[in-house]
Order: structure tokens, then sequence, then C-alpha cells
């Protein structure tokens, strides 16, 4: 019942919250068919988490209710000034004649969130891969008095990572007095909700814009079939690659026979070689995947190796994994923004076009002054405010340099041009400037626009340029498309218009977020060439089939309709062109890396080479035969560029043909172009990070990928369904429920397998957190007591990742001296902020001296000492950091004994440091 009344609350807030943002949405996305209303729900969580967070950093608030509820009463002020002057009214009167979108959109978010949280609840624990960090943050964000919020991990330092997601779960769990452990599940639950409503979002209103296909001169209306758009959230959220589907045939035994020599041999399964699957399935042959864990494989699908011929793993998950693993990790809790961003985009797409033949006429580089000079001073500003609020002179000093900066990029615009821009900070000329600084929207919006790509930062910070790039590159092509530039606006032109946006949205969003910056540090080192590590196209389709079998029906549809050889060509001759400049550039780079003595070798022996030559070689070498993965990438980006850039003579008749069925097709198109070069850039390059290979670089870009072209497919599905004429649409009809079907069975099969068939062991329950009272209530009720504790800092066991340590600083919110040292070390890009704290524990658990001990304690502020059975098996007599055994006569003798139950026992350092987190 009590789970039940918290799934409740949050379901309550979360709708709320998107009524009382809607007013918002209605006025800044007028050219929305829904007008925002399907993304409200998302903004509204994210206003109300920004105003929270930013207030609470600057120290204007408190980390407690009362702070959430100012946060919201600011919300609720900008609802009642955006709906002042009869604008209620409108809406009122918008609501009753969109009855059926409002009701289509309530009933899907209710049974998008009642069916997770029914599916998190069968299989509740957190446990195991990332779920410890995520709840750590969460607790710590509970327990944090002010912001930025402790570390849960590393006492005396503040979180150094993109936490705003675990921000927006702790505020409602904070407001709905739920605990972490419940807050972690109905965040899941929410943050699937929330992405389902999304994505229908995208979808609904591209089918809206949809209104006619015009197909031998018949018009076909769309409007009582929207629901179409519920395609949406099927193809981002519940269709799976095809790894689940290949598992099953793996399974019965489909393509292995055996040899003269009495072994299980298969040439498919060996050409195919995705891991476990390469191997003989388990005897007897069955349907049904019975391997422990065997639904993991589906996110390990692309397979890389090193020169030296050794596998390395590679992550490539997908929404339907992330769910069923339910890690809530940045990535996930970005999906329902990254809609939300779409979704902005689109209305930016949609916008009033500026007037281009007068910005025209403004030199670019003035333009571009005028931006950083402006940016520039409000972010001196900004930075002086903050330092001074802070006391922090070296942040005032970075504001007086930035201002300076600024004043000398404005002197050195040419006085007419300085005051073109005098009126357009005084005349609010935004939407005339001829400076071209506009989008094409009134301020509200280019800041809202602002705020959800610099919140897309802080929430999962790969997605931040890659949106950028798509506001960019949507602006670029609504005025190469545009009626008025048709005649007068080159291609070389709308092109400059690329960088003024990006810029803008760009400094805008770093400026509105700026306290996070600040405080972050990452382990990304920079950007590396890809020689040796080609993406298989067996790979490639195993991962995206499901969605590209759709999007190419749609894209050849579209050739059929509106393409000809002359812009096929033109397409590809771009696609090729782009290829191969990225090959050169990866060599080009290359060589100049393996010219430097210094990081030469560094680079032969990450990639297991051992000269430079053989390693060019190879790299030719496995291009040309692994092929499958960029020949894909080079046929979408060819179809998809052929379609966007018509040139040449026969320009005005092809944008007239397209735009018959404009802007809804060019959106998608753009889409599937983002989605391409997402696919594409790991080809070339990836991020340099720990690891050392591209593990991480194809997770992030390949996962941002499946939501742009889930999007594409939906849609394109929807149009392909309505405008076929009956025999194509019986086959095509034929081939998606193929598709669904082969999409559905990873879904349904590891649904099952991950909840037990939805019969948990100890009933169904939200808490994710039951499972220690059943199974260590001695360390639950310790726990349960460090909760309710005065602030301090926790000592611990320190161990590995993915593990067991850390869970007293997991559990209760407070801070420990050292968690999972791996993990700190990714956060932090290195191991100088942990020092020698893991030795200083082992000796803290260890030394028979009291001085020993006390000094450690003193160094590290350490208020409670937690002993229980992980800390007297990590140091039993013997083990390397502790031969004489762990030591508790000194704890006894000097500390206060503040509780002991069972094996557990904590002690109390009255004079220890108390909490605080370095800002």
């Amino acid at each position: 019942m009590a789970d039940m009344l918290a799934a409740l609350s949050w379901y309550v807030v979360i709708s709320f919250l998107g009524w009382l943002t809607f007013p918002l949405t209605y006025r800044l996305l007028p050219r929305l068919a829904d007008r925002g209303y399907l993304f409200s729900r998302a903004l509204g969580l994210l206003l109300w988490g920004y105003c929270f967070w930013l207030l609470a950093s600057l120290g204007v608030l408190r980390n407690d209710p009362g702070g959430l509820l100012l946060a919201l009463m600011l919300l609720l002020a900008a609802s009642l000034w955006a709906g002042r002057n009869d604008a209620f009214a409108e809406m009122l009167a918008w609501a009753r004649a969109q009855r059926r979108l409002i009701l289509s959109g309530e009933a899907l978010f209710a049974l998008a969130f009642a069916g997770m949280a029914f599916v998190r609840a069968a299989n509740p624990e957190i446990l195991g891969t990332e779920k410890p960090m995520e709840l750590a943050f969460i607790n710590a964000i509970l327990r944090s008095p002010t912001f930025p919020p402790h570390d849960p991990w590393l006492s005396g330092y503040a979180i150094s990572y993109y936490y705003f997601g675990y921000v927006l779960v702790a505020l409602l769990a904070k407001l709905s007095q739920v605990p972490g452990g419940v807050a972690f599940n109905l965040g899941v639950t929410l943050v699937f909700a929330l992405s389902a409503v999304g994505a229908y979002g995208v979808v609904y209103n591209l089918l809206s814009l949809f209104t006619e296909h015009f197909k031998g001169g018949e018009a076909v209306r769309l409007g009582p079939r929207l629901w179409l758009a519920t395609l949406g959230p099927v193809f981002a959220l519940l269709v799976s690659n095809v790894e689940g589907f290949l598992h099953v045939l793996h399974t019965r035994g489909l393509f292995w026979r055996l040899d003269s020599s009495g072994e299980w041999v298969s040439p498919f399964w060996r050409w195919l070689d995705i891991v476990d699957l390469n191997q003989p399935p388990a005897q007897p042959f069955s349907w049904i995947p019975t391997r422990f864990w065997w639904w993991w494989r589906a996110s390990r699908v692309v397979q890389d190796y090193n020169f030296s011929a050794s596998p390395l793993e590679i992550i490539d998950e997908f929404p339907v994994f992330s769910y069923l693993l339910a890690d809530l990790h940045p990535h996930v809790l970005a999906m329902p923004f990254a809609f939300l961003a779409m979704g902005l985009a689109l209305n930016l797409f949609l916008s009033p076009e500026p007037p281009p033949l007068r910005w025209l006429r403004f030199r670019l580089e003035y333009r571009a002054q005028a931006w950083i000079a402006g940016l520039l001073f409000i972010f001196g500003v900004a930075a002086c405010w903050l330092g001074l609020s802070t006391l922090s002179l070296r942040l005032t000093a970075l504001g007086l340099i930035a201002m300076i900066a600024g004043g000398l990029f404005f002197i050195k615009i040419p006085p007419s041009a300085r005051r073109k821009v005098g009126r357009l900070l005084t005349q609010g000329e935004l939407g005339e400037s001829e400076l071209g600084l506009s989008l094409g929207l009134e301020p509200l919006a280019f800041w809202l626009y602002a705020l959800v790509l610099g919140g897309l930062a802080f929430l999962n910070t790969w997605d931040f340029p890659f949106f950028l790039v798509l506001f960019a590159g949507v602006y670029t092509f609504r005025l190469l498309h545009s009626n008025a530039a048709k005649n007068h606006l080159t291609l070389g032109m709308a092109l400059s218009r690329f960088f003024s946006p990006a810029l803008g949205l760009g400094l805008a969003g770093v400026l509105l977020y700026l306290p996070f910056y600040l405080g972050f540090s990452s382990q990304a080192g920079g950007i590396l060439p890809n020689l040796i590590y080609p993406t298989r196209g067996a790979h490639l389709w195993v991962m995206f089939g499901t969605l590209l079998l759709p999007v190419l029906a749609y894209l050849i549809y579209l050739w059929r309709e509106n393409g000809s050889v002359e812009r096929l060509r033109r397409g590809f001759a771009a696609s090729a062109g782009l290829m191969v400049l990225l090959w050169a550039l990866s060599f080009l780079f290359a060589g100049v890396i393996l010219l430097l003595p210094v990081v030469n070798s560094l680079f032969l022996s990450s990639l297991g080479a051992v000269g430079g030559v053989e390693l060019f070689l190879e790299s030719v070498l496995r291009r040309l035969t692994s092929s499958g993965g960029w020949l894909t990438a080079l046929a979408l980006l060819g179809l998809t560029i052929g379609l966007l850039l018509p040139r040449g003579n026969e320009g005005a008749a092809s944008r007239e043909r397209l735009g018959r069925i404009a802007p809804a097709p060019i959106f998608a198109l753009l889409l599937v172009l983002m989605g391409a070069l997402l696919v594409m850039g790991p080809e070339f390059f990836y991020l340099r990070d720990q690891f050392g290979w591209r593990i991480n670089t194809i997770f992030k870009f390949y996962y941002l990928a499946w939501l742009f072209w889930s999007v594409v497919a939906a849609f394109g599905s929807a149009v392909l369904l309505l405008a076929l004429p009956r025999a194509w649409g019986v086959v095509f009809r034929l081939g998606l429920s193929l598709i669904l079907v082969i999409g559905f069975t990873y879904t349904l099969l590891g649904l099952w397998s991950k909840t037990n068939g939805f019969r948990p062991a100890a009933g169904f329950t939200l808490d994710g957190t039951a499972y220690l009272r059943r199974e260590k209530p001695d360390e639950a009720a310790a726990i349960d007591w460090l909760k309710a504790a005065p602030p301090g800092v926790v000592a611990e066991a320190v161990g590995g990742s993915y593990s067991e340590f850390a869970r007293v600083a997991t559990l209760s919110g407070l801070p420990n001296v050292l968690g999972w040292p791996g993990h700190e070390s990714q956060w932090r890009g290195g191991a100088r902020e942990m020092g020698s704290r893991q030795a200083d524990l082992a000796r803290l658990y260890c030394t028979r001296h009291w001085e020993e001990a006390l000094q450690v304690l003193q160094q590290y502020h350490i208020r409670y000492v937690y002993i229980g059975e992980l800390e007297r098996s990590s140091y039993a007599p013997g083990t390397p950091d502790c031969p004489a055994g762990l030591s508790e006569d000194k704890f006894r003798a000097n500390l206060v004994e503040a509780f002991r139950q069972g094996s557990v026992v904590i002690y109390e350092f009255p004079a220890g440091g108390v909490l605080s987190a370095a800002r």
C-alpha cells in the first residue's frame, strides 16, 4: 500500500507540473500542433529542477521542502505571466478542441507509468552494475543541506559528474517524502513514462504537419488516424535490436551441426561472431533462452579487435535493454529531454523566416564579434556575481577578464555596425535584426532553447554537442528551403548560417549552467583516430536492423516521389567525399601522433601495435575487409543528402516537389542525417578516456542514433501505412509485422526472464533496498540508524567497482572516505584527489596504535567508524593490507559505541569533522 501511495504521489505531482507548465509551452511553442502539451511534463520538471538547483547552488535556497516549494512558486509565476491577456481563455478553447489529443496523451502517460512501475516492483533490487553509484548520488543529494551536493564516495569533495538527473529524482523524493530506495525505482518509472509521451509527441507533431499526401492528384487526410503516433514510443522504447531474436534461434540449435569428430560447428554463427552466440548452445535445445543473464548479450553485439587480434568489449545499449537492466544512468535520465529537444527543434524549423536579404549584407565577422562580445560580457557578470557570493577570488578574476574581453570585442566592431547592435539591445529587434543573431524567435524562446540544451549537458554531457548540431542544421535548412531565400540565398551562404545558432545557443547553454562547469572534471582526454576498429556490417545491422528497414523503406518512398538520378549522384558524391575526408583526417592525425616521441609508444601500445607502417597497412586491410558498416552509413548519407541538398538547374523544381510534403519529411531527413553521422563518426575517430578504446564512444553515439532513427522509423512507417497503394501497402504491412515480431522477441522474453515470470521471491515492492532487511537485518538496522544520525564522514572498507563495497555511504547518503576507486578515477580523470585514502583506511582499521588511528580520523574528519562483516573479511589476518587483521580494541577504548546489533558496530568520534562538500 505504501508503494502504491508513493507511485500515486509522483504521478499526481508530475501531472500537476505538466499542466502548470502548459501556459509556457503554449506561448513559446506556437508552431507545434500540440502547442507543446505532450512535452509539458518534461519541460516543467526541467524548469523546476533548474530554478531549485541554481538558487541552491548560489546559496539563496536550502535543500529542503521549503526551497523546493519556493522554486515551484517561481515556475507558477512564470506560467501566470504566460497566461496573461486572456491567454487562459484561449488555452481553454484549444483544450476543448483537442480533447482527443489530451486524452490520448494522458492515457499513454498513465499506461506507461503504471506498466513500468509494475515491472520495477517485480524486480526492484538495487544491486550490481551501476545501481549502487546511482543510488549513492540520489541519497547524497537528499542528505546535502546545500549545493553542490557532497560526493558520497569521496569525503570533502562535491560530486564531479553530470548529476542533474539525480537532482530531479531527489527533489521529487524530498517533496513526496519517499526514501531513496523507492525513489530510485520511481525514477526509472517516471523517465520511461516521460520518454514514451515525448516520443509520441515528436511523431504526433510530424504527422500533424503531414496533413495530406499527393498521390496521383488525390489527397489522403490523416487527422482521425493520428493514433499511429504511438509507433513513436513503440520503436523508441519497446522494439529491441535483432540479437534477442538471434539468441532464440541459437538456443534452438538452428544452423548448428555435428561434424565427423562429434563437435558442434556452424559457419553462420562463427561468421556472425557475437560473443556467446559463436559457441555451441547448451543441450537440450529449446526455444526459450535459459542461460544466466542471456539478455545482457544484446548490449554487446559490436566486437572490436586490437592489432594483436585480442577482443575488446564494446557497449552498444539501446532503450529496451536500459529499462530492462534499470540502471538509472545519465543516458537514461536524459532521454525524455532528448525528445523535448527534438520537439523544440521542430518548433524552430517551423518558426517564421528571419528576413535573409537584410542581414546577409552584414559581414559575418561582425555578427560573430557581436555574439562573442555580448556573451562574454554576460558570462563575466555572472561569474563575478557567483565569485563574490562564494568569496572565490579566482572566479571573480575570471569574470572580470571575461567582461574586459567582451568590451574589446565590441570596440573592434565598426561604429555603423555597433549602432545596429545598439538598436538590437534597446529596441528588441530580434525578429528583424540585421545581425542575424535571431533564430526567428522571441528572446524568451531563445533562452528556453538554451536552457533545454544546456540542461542536456548537465544531464548527459555527450548529448549537448549533437543537439547543438541538430538545432544549427534545422536553422540552416529552414533558410535553404524557405520561400524568401529560395532565389537569393546560396548554399554557401546558408552553410555560413550554421555557426551562428551553434555558437549562440552553445555559449548561452554553458552560461545558464555555469556553477556546474566550475566544479566539473572528467576523464575525457581529447580525440584519437580510429584506424583498426571498423564496425562490421553484420554487427551494425544486428544493432539497428529493426530501425534501418523502416527508415530505408521511407527513404525509398521519398526518392520515388521526389528523387532523380542527378540528385542521387550528387548525394552519393557528397557523402563519399565526406567519408574520404574523414578517413584522410584520421590518417593525418595518426601520422602526427606517431611523429611525437612522447605519445608515440602510448598510442601504439593502446592499439596493441608494434610499428606505424604495420598499423597503417592493417588499417587499410581492415577497412576494406570489414566494409559493411561504413558502406551502410554511406548509403544512408547519400540517400539523405541527395534529398536535402538539391542543386544546379533543377534546384527550384526540386524544392517545389519536396515542398509538397515539407516540412515534416525535411525534418525527418535531418534526423536520419544526424543518426548516420553519429554512426559514421566512430568509424574514424573516438574519444580518448581511461579505457583506451572506443567502448564509450560507440555506447553514447549509437544510443543517440537510436533515438533519432526510432522517430523516423515510426513517422515513416505511419506515412507508408497511410499513403502506399493497396498492393505495396500489404507488402509493407507484412514486412512491418515481421520487424515488430523480431523486435519484440527480446522485449517479451527478457522481461519474463528478468522478473522470474513476474513472480518476485519476496513479493512486489518498489523499495530497492528491501533485500537488505531480508538478507542482512543487522546491516539494515545500522543503515537506518545512520540515516537518522547527525551528518558526518563514515569510514568503511574500500574495494573494487560493482561490488558490495561503499554500501554504507550508498544507502545512508553520508559521505565515506573512499568508495569505488575506479569510478572516482573515471569521474575526476585521475587519482589525484584520492591520494592515499585506501591505504590510510587500511591503517585505520588495522593499526594497534591509537595515535596512528587518531591521525587518520582527524585527517579525513571521520565521525563514524563502521565495522560489519565486509570490514572484518576485507581486513582479515593475512590480507596484504592488513597482515595482523582488524584491530577493534583501540576503537572500543577511545571512541563512543553509538550502535551495535549482531555483528555490526558503529563507533562515533565526537570530535570528528562535520559534513563539508568542497565548492
